[in-house]
């Protein structure tokens, strides 16, 4: 059993590492230690589907379409601090698409507390960090249903630069600019 758990770990930790993610973020709450899982998740959904309507538009949201990522669940050394890991494939500029999540994070609701987003690396220690606590969560720590793989290649070029850069400013400094 503990080789087949290793097999499937070595799996996850391949797909991140040959998918084309470039960002890395660690997202945590202010009360890690008293939020449920379900309450967790419920946030970073709406936060995702936020970060995807910022980035994508509703439009392509509607569409289906979502930024492209891998959602990991910790619980951190104590084993009670609930954060997640989340690997991004960045969506227009990395800097720009870095410091638009963190704001969102920060800004989103009272129950999020700091945030880490930054530049991935090196993707093999990236996705090995997603996965340090698969040997206590087995298949808990990844999360199918917050995480998306686009099949069709999307990028900020595709899509009308002039809305894209009004929901970026809006993001980032919560107003509309002067049409």
């Amino acid at each position: 059993m503990l080789a087949c758990n290793q097999d499937i770990q070595n799996q996850y930790i391949n797909w991140i590492r040959n998918s084309d993610v470039d960002v890395f973020a660690t997202l945590k709450f202010a009360n890690g230690y008293d939020i449920s899982d379900a309450q967790a998740e419920q946030v970073l959904r709406v936060f995702l589907n936020k970060a995807d309507r910022t980035f994508l538009g509703k439009t392509e949201c509607k569409l289906g379409r979502r930024i492209e990522r891998f959602v990991f669940k910790h619980y951190g050394k104590s084993g009670f601090n609930t954060h997640f890991h989340v690997a991004f494939k960045s969506f227009g500029g990395t800097t720009t698409f870095c410091n638009t999540l963190k704001t969102l994070w920060s800004s989103f609701d009272e129950s999020c507390a700091t945030s880490r987003v930054e530049l991935i690396r090196n993707k093999h220690a990236a996705s090995v960090y997603c996965l340090h606590e698969y040997g206590q969560l087995k298949q808990d720590t990844f999360n199918p249903q917050l995480s998306y793989t686009n099949t069709v290649s999307m990028n900020a070029s595709d899509f009308d630069q002039m809305r894209y850069l009004r929901r970026l400013v809006k993001a980032n400094y919560g107003t509309k600019p002067i049409s």
